[in-house]
């Protein structure tokens, strides 16, 4: 996903930019990238010769958003299988309803772990610039 983006600093290897418009979103609705003036850092892996002030385009590579997708949708489906079987193993008379509840159980516990530890188990990835767009 594509998206662009106004150069506020360029003097290390990480380059702080400011996305246009400020509500862009690189994946996690500016809750964790950014700071709180907006801002946030983007790799520049070709190396071009940035300045403040000018407009580039970022994008986010899509094996890292395929990644964090998977990463959000698997943990609780492997929750909903374990409790239901493990359920059935545990309690082998129940019938279809108890092993479904227990099911829905282990599907919000584990998306209550995942997202307790969301940073931990998340694909640290940063959008990165693909080309100079002009100047401001």
């Amino acid at each position: 996903m594509n998206h662009t983006a106004l150069v506020r600093d360029a003097s290390g290897p990480l380059i702080t930019v400011k996305p246009n418009p400020p509500a862009a979103c690189f994946g996690c609705l500016q809750g964790e990238c950014h700071d709180k003036a907006g801002l946030i850092l983007a790799e520049n892996p070709a190396g071009f010769e940035l300045a403040a002030g000018q407009v580039v385009e970022t994008e986010f590579p899509g094996v890292h958003a395929a990644l964090q997708a998977l990463l959000a949708v698997v943990p609780p489906l492997l929750g909903f299988a374990g409790a239901y079987f493990l359920a059935g193993l545990c309690l082998p008379a129940s019938g279809e309803p108890l092993r479904a509840a227990c099911g829905v159980a282990g599907l919000f516990i584990a998306g209550f772990i995942r997202c307790r530890f969301r940073r931990r188990l998340s694909a640290p990835a940063l959008p990165r610039i693909v080309r100079i767009l002009g100047e401001r």
